[in-house]
């Protein structure tokens, strides 16, 4: 039986993280997936041995780490297999967290809405393989849901994809609802400083409009100036003495 604790640069790939705990849970727990011939030619029959619960005042990387040495220990009889069972558990977290850049367009502004319109899609695309009630209060609890093996990289990419369409589509539409249109007759000298704004500065003649309104509505410079010309022009005749 192994005596030794597996050496700490072998095991610096473990991190703080409550993810990474039921992945490798799961992991060593499915030994006729995970490892090759060589390794398993080397394990004792404790195979299936997990521990039935942890110390409450291990950290998260603690207990991380208590648990992979605990599973070591008991199953592995030589140093140098325990370390390559180290070093494929490794490369497995690796190319499992490569997958996870399909889902950052999740992070960021209006995130637990995106992660509620995912929940909604994955309701209706797999309604045997979540709850109803089902909500991701994290970003970290839907990379957790998606660690099942039953999702491959291709089948996270097109939820991914389809998902995010969705988000878009509802975007467009709430951005659909504050934007109304309207006419409104210019005269051909003003059209042709407005093309020529919009040629100079790259922007179109409806984002050189609202920059325009927006920048009066905060300021009023341009309304001001107007309004005090028009005062002095009327001169005694706007007077009620």
């Amino acid at each position: 039986m192994l005596k030794m604790l597996v050496p700490q640069e072998r095991i610096n790939w473990i991190k703080d993280n409550q993810r990474q705990f039921y992945w490798i849970r799961n992991y060593i727990s499915t030994p006729e997936i995970s490892q090759s011939k060589k390794i398993r030619s080397d394990l004792s029959p404790a195979i299936h041995t997990l521990p039935t619960s942890m110390p409450h005042y291990l950290s998260n990387r603690e207990r991380n780490v208590a648990l992979v040495d605990y599973w070591l220990v008991k199953s592995f009889r030589e140093m140098t297999t325990a370390i390559q069972y180290c070093k494929e558990m490794e490369f497995g977290w690796n190319k499992r967290i490569e997958s996870d850049k399909l889902f950052s367009w999740l992070e960021g502004v209006d995130a637990e809405e995106k992660r509620d319109c995912f929940s909604s899609f994955l309701k209706n695309k797999i309604p045997n393989e979540i709850n109803d009630s089902c909500k991701f209060q994290s970003h970290e609890d839907l990379l957790i849901f998606f660690d099942r093996p039953m999702f491959t990289r291709d089948t996270k990419e097109l939820y991914s994809k389809d998902a995010r369409k969705i988000w878009n589509q509802r975007l467009r539409r709430e951005k659909a609802t504050d934007e109304k249109q309207r006419n409104f007759v210019l005269s051909l000298k003003t059209i042709s400083k407005l093309d020529k704004l919009s040629k100079k500065h790259h922007l179109t003649r409806t984002e050189i409009l609202e920059l325009i309104i927006n920048s009066e509505a905060e300021k009023e410079t341009y309304i001001r100036e107007r309004l005090s010309r028009r005062l002095l022009l009327l001169g005694p005749l706007g007077s009620t003495e």
